[in-house]
Parts: structure tokens; C-alpha cells; sequence
């Protein structure tokens, strides 16, 4: 039997991952530390520590730290879905969406937004308790209906409703980019179970470690936290972590080898035990603090080069003048 989540509103945050999560282990009786209900602030606590997007390898360690089993797939389908929310297991999609129309029916204005998926079934519109939800706002669907329905829980909003699995891949599952930036992200899910259980997909589907193909946008997450966790260890470190690493980053193996001093000599003893200690539990920490520092870098390269393009432009309105 399929679970229902109770949806959770996100507010005006980028929040939708960590109030996803938050619904999915409220949905299988997990609670805080003190026995309240998981909250979006109880999980930005632990994975979010800036207004940012929520990274889903953080999303899945915590959910797995908290009793659940996870697993992320690329590649997934109707069939997926069907299988496994009929065995009351729970899917985090990230979708394409548009703030105050959950499922656009283009893809301009997209940002990526996560979305539970807790029902999928084939068969009328109104079988069972579905037709207790609304349709999707961008369609209007028949209660006699036949097809492939996927229920979502949205906390863009906190609301639920119902649609076509062929308008949910068409708009906004299938080839998820960032921006201008091709992720490889095409029907991305984290599926959710009751923790000890063995999630067995069928062989087809593409299982991997999220951050493989999210790295991208999961860098600049992973980099934002660990500047934070920095911040609050000690206050005066963030410039001197972001010196170093950028001496690390833009210097080379050549350059750390020859002149070590020159990387490490701005950092406190605390920092650099707190970066081994981060080492430790993810060798690919610099790889993703790397990536987030160019993928930050190329949005400040970008508003740095504005002033040149307005004046390129203005040169070339006054030169049309003679034309």
C-alpha cells in the first residue's frame, strides 16, 4: 500500500530538498532528537547551512544516519515508480519547476526543485483515493481518465496533486540542465525505504552515487557548508580557508609539492584538523570544493564582465549612428 506524505511548505527558500526530506522521514515515523516532527530547520541544520541548494548525497547520508535505506537512480521510469511505491517505499524526483506553477508546460524560467512522488498506478484517474487530490495546475483531467498517473507532494506551496506520467517526463523530469549547464540528470529519483531493506531494481536502471552526475551543482552546496562549518569553528578562518584553496586549486600538484608553506601558512591548526577530519569521510571533498569554487568564480567572472558588455554595447549603438 502506497504511503501518503503529508506535504510540508518550504516558504520563500530554497529549501526543497531539505523539506522533502524532512516530509519522507516524518512519513515513516522518524523524529528529532527531542521527539518533535522533522521540519525543513531541523534539516538544514545538518546538510544546509546557506539558503542554497540542497545536496541530494547529503540528502541520502542523512536520511541513512536517521534509519532509513536510500538509493539514487538515474534513468528511472513508470515502472520504478509503480514498484516502488507499492511497496510503500517513498521517490524524490528533481524536476524542472517555475516558483507558484509546480509543473510548467515549457521550460522557460526553469530552476531544479524537488518534489515527492508517493503514489504511481495505472488505470482510471479516480481509482482509489487519488481522486482526492487535484490535478496538476497546468492540466485538466477527467475522473474517468485512463492512464499512468504519479501522485506528487509539492513544498513549493505545501500541496499535492495528480498527474500524467507522460506531462511529468515531458516537462520536467526528463534531461534536467542547470542553467546553460548540461548535468546528465535525466528522470533522476532517491527512493526511501524502512531502513535494513534492500532496495533490488531491475538491472536497467542506472544506480550510482549522486554526486557523479550532480557534481555540477552539488559542489557549490558542499563548499557553502563547509565555509560555514568553518565560520562557526572559528569566524576569522572563511577568507583564510578560501585563500587557501584557491592557492591549491590554482597552483597545482607541481606547486603544493614545491611550496606547501605558502598553502597551509594562513591556516589554523583547528582548520586544518577539521579539513582532514572532512578528508577522512569524503576523499572527493577538494574535487567538490573545487568545482564549487570555479562554479561560483564563473557566476563572478560573468557579472564582472557586464560593465564591458554595456559599454560594447553603447559603443556600438553610437557607431551605428553613422552607418
Amino acid at each position: 500500500m502506497a504511503k501518503n506524505v503529508k506535504a510540508l511548505n518550504q516558504g520563500n527558500t530554497n529549501g526543497c530538498g531539505s523539506t522533502t526530506l524532512a516530509m519522507i522521514l516524518n512519513a515513516f515515523g522518524k523524529t528529532t532528537s527531542s521527539g518533535a516532527a522533522f521540519d525543513r530547520a531541523a534539516i538544514d541544520e545538518h546538510i544546509r547551512k546557506a539558503d542554497i541548494f540542497t545536496s541530494p548525497r547529503g540528502m541520502k547520508a542523512l536520511a541513512e544516519d536517521f534509519g532509513l535505506a536510500a538509493r539514487a537512480v538515474n534513468g528511472a521510469d513508470f515502472d520504478l515508480l509503480h514498484e516502488v511505491t507499492s511497496k510503500s517505499y517513498v521517490c524524490q524526483l528533481l524536476i524542472l519547476s517555475i516558483k507558484g506553477t509546480p509543473t510548467p508546460a515549457d521550460r522557460t524560467g526553469k530552476y531544479v526543485h524537488f518534489v515527492v512522488a508517493d503514489w504511481a498506478w495505472q488505470g482510471r484517474r479516480d481509482a482509489l483515493s487519488g481522486n482526492q487530490f487535484p490535478d496538476e495546475p497546468h492540466s485538466t483531467y477527467a475522473p474517468s481518465d485512463v492512464g499512468r498517473w504519479v501522485r506528487i507532494k509539492d513544498p513549493d506551496g505545501g500541496v499535492a496533486y495528480v498527474i500524467r506520467y507522460e506531462d511529468l517526463v515531458e516537462r520536467c523530469w526528463s534531461n534536467i540542465g542547470f542553467q546553460l549547464l548540461p548535468t546528465g540528470i535525466d528522470n533522476f529519483a532517491i527512493i526511501y525505504a524502512d531502513g535494513g531493506t534492500d532496495i533490488e531494481l531491475n538491472s536497467s536502471y542506472c544506480t550510482f552515487d549522486a554526486s557523479a552526475t550532480l557534481v555540477t551543482i552539488e559542489a557549490s552546496s558542499d563548499l557553502v557548508n563547509a565555509l560555514v562549518l568553518t565560520a562557526e569553528l572559528d569566524p576569522t578562518g572563511v577568507p583564510k580557508v578560501i585563500t587557501g584553496a584557491l592557492r591549491t586549486i590554482l597552483g597545482g600538484a607541481a606547486y603544493i609539492t614545491k611550496y606547501p608553506g605558502m598553502v597551509l601558512s594562513d591556516v589554523t591548526a583547528e582548520q586544518v584538523e577539521t579539513g582532514l577530519r572532512l578528508l577522512k569521510d569524503d576523499p572527493n571533498i577538494l574535487v567538490k570544493a573545487g568545482g564549487g569554487l570555479l562554479f561560483v568564480g564563473s557566476g563572478v567572472l560573468w557579472l564582472a564582465a557586464q560593465p564591458f558588455k554595456v559599454v560594447g554595447d553603447a559603443i556600438g549603438w553610437f557607431v551605428g549612428l553613422f552607418d
